[in-house]
């Protein structure tokens, strides 16, 4: 059975992850890896899901390929990977054991079929200082909160004296960019960014408007740490260690850290985790995935029965067992995911993830898209400097977007 992947990591490093538990369990079936682009160093012209594309052709094809979430839609699309529904039924396959974000995930990018999984994930949650929300008598984040409550209680939590508070970030890095708040707040609430059949921009409408006009208010309250202030070094993590920010949203792998550091230093702080918040419109949907271990079944392969065995089993129960241990994924099977002693941890799997405002397919489909993003990164934050208002910025991004997007 031969299985393509992706990435920069080596053979070794892939087997130790995804074969070797299934030859021990099937020895009389060998796994033959065999990454994508034979050398990626000396080959950065090539477009990897195209070279992927031909290979899954070629005579001799792969029975498995890995894939991540930009390409996933685009293999489908050409009718190159198995939909995996008919054998999920055929051999009652449970999948009413993993993660919701996961199958969601799959099902929306499938048109509500599944064509891949993933035995491992990671998503984003909200984590808080619970000292600072006592000290000013405000009630801690729950799971079914909006982005509206949240914002009140950032507002209130922000100290704008000699010891600084910032209420809230978008990211627990040195980032809170015209990208993180796009693909957490905006795209939580379902909103198209560009209509994909007519590329044209859709930004000049009243929910852009608030939600640009909610941003700039909590700016201009100095809600968030501003990264462009040379006073300001400190990234999120370091604010939230010393009791200097009150919330932000932060990956799973990104709290495991932080939580092996507070260990380390023997830190006393006292935190919480819990979801991200949604729109009133969008109640179940917010935040991002990132899917690892991605796989599907090649259409054009010579042992798709094979090939099921094996997607059967890493994304089962005994191999989640296993890599549960591990801390920068948690494992799609949720009743092997540690940590809900300690914390909220179902926090990261209580959504449906957004879709992304900009998806591959659609990028390359008209790479200036990325110019027309950029247009609206500049518009942003002239907004956030006091030279524009809102409704003109919008009102210009989406004219100079679209006289791109028509000339493309």
């Amino acid at each position: 059975m031969d299985l393509y992947y992706g990435g920069a990591r080596g053979e070794e490093y892939f087997r130790s992850q995804y074969t070797d538990f299934y030859e021990y369990t099937y020895p009389s079936v060998k796994v033959r890896v065999l990454p994508v682009i034979d050398n990626p160093n000396n080959n950065n012209q090539l477009d990897p899901i195209q070279v992927m594309k031909d290979k899954m052709s070629d005579p001799n094809p792969p029975d498995i390929v890995m894939t991540n979430y930009d390409q996933l839609p685009l293999l489908i699309a050409d009718n190159l990977i198995v939909p995996l529904d008919s054998l999920i039924k055929k051999d009652n396959y449970d999948i009413s054991g993993i993660a919701l974000p996961v199958v969601e995930t799959m099902k929306k990018m499938g048109e509500g079929k599944i064509y891949a999984l993933a035995p491992q994930f990671s998503t984003n949650a909200l984590i808080y200082n619970k000292k600072i929300f006592d000290d000013a008598k405000v009630s801690y984040p729950t799971d079914d909160q909006t982005w509206d409550e949240i914002f009140v209680k950032a507002m209130h939590l922000t100290k704008n004296t000699d010891s600084k508070i910032y209420g809230f970030s978008f990211s627990f890095n040195k980032s809170n960019s015209f990208y993180s708040i796009l693909n957490s707040y905006i795209a939580s609430s379902g909103i198209q960014m560009v209509d994909t059949s007519s590329k044209e921009l859709l930004v000049n409408n009243k929910f852009w408007e608030n939600c640009w006009n909610k941003i700039q208010e909590l700016n201009s309250n100095k809600t968030f740490p501003n990264y462009d202030d040379k006073n300001e070094n400190e990234d999120a993590k370091s604010l939230f260690l010393k009791g200097k920010l009150a919330m932000s949203i932060l990956q799973y792998n990104e709290l495991q850290e932080l939580i092996k550091e507070m260990k380390a230093t023997k830190s006393g702080l006292d935190w919480g985790i819990a979801a991200l918040p949604a729109h009133p419109e969008n109640p179940n949907t917010g935040g991002t995935i990132n899917l690892k271990g991605l796989m599907a079944i090649n259409s054009k392969g010579n042992n798709i029965e094979s090939a099921w065995n094996y997607l059967k089993l890493i994304n089962g129960n005994e191999w989640a067992e296993v890599k549960s241990r591990e801390t920068s994924f948690l494992v799609s099977r949720t009743s092997f995911i540690k940590g809900a002693d300690n914390y909220n941890v179902k926090a990261f799997y209580k959504l449906i993830p957004s879709t992304k405002p900009l998806e591959e397919s659609m990028l390359r489909s008209n790479i200036n898209l990325l110019h027309v993003q950029d247009i609206g990164i500049t518009k942003f934050n002239e907004v956030l400097q006091g030279k524009k208002i809102v409704k003109e910025a919008l009102s210009e991004w989406q004219e100079e977007g679209n006289l791109i997007l028509r000339n493309n």
